[in-house]
């Protein structure tokens, strides 16, 4: 991994830590250089505002989300069944945990009061066809 891949992580890392600590409003890209390290240039080469590294966090952390879950319907081909319990187990599990409604609320919240909500549109999630969204529905 790149010195600079490896930067890009701990700033997302700590940038979602500290966005659900403190919320979006709170959280400033001058907090996240302070305990990453380094420059608010660094931070804005890799993601060029609070609003862009929000929506790249939430992403990021749905995209682990769904390479683990996923792996439950990989692990049980023999058995359907199983592997849909062990799926459908994994993904309450995940929406209903303290974390992800903390998240969900977190994201809802800023949806209209700072334009992640657009932002968010125009990323496609890692198990959805980017042809499947536009917004608004037709």
């Amino acid at each position: 991994m790149k010195k600079s891949d490896i930067k890009r992580q701990a700033i997302l890392e700590t940038a979602y830590r500290l966005f659900r600590v403190q919320g979006f409003d709170k959280t400033s890209m001058a907090k996240i250089t302070a305990q990453v390290g380094g420059s608010k240039a660094t931070v804005y080469s890799h993601f060029p505002s609070k609003e862009e590294l929000f929506v790249e966090c939430m992403m990021a952390a749905l995209e682990n989300y769904m390479s683990g879950t996923l792996k439950h319907l990989e692990a049980s081909r023999t058995d359907p069944r199983l592997a849909l319990l062990n799926f459908g187990s994994s993904v309450l599990n995940f929406i209903c945990s303290p974390e992800q409604l903390e998240v969900r609320r977190l994201i809802i919240a800023e949806a209209t009061r700072s334009g992640t909500g657009k932002l968010f549109l125009t990323r496609s999630p890692p198990c959805v066809p980017s042809s499947q969204h536009s917004w608004p529905p037709a």
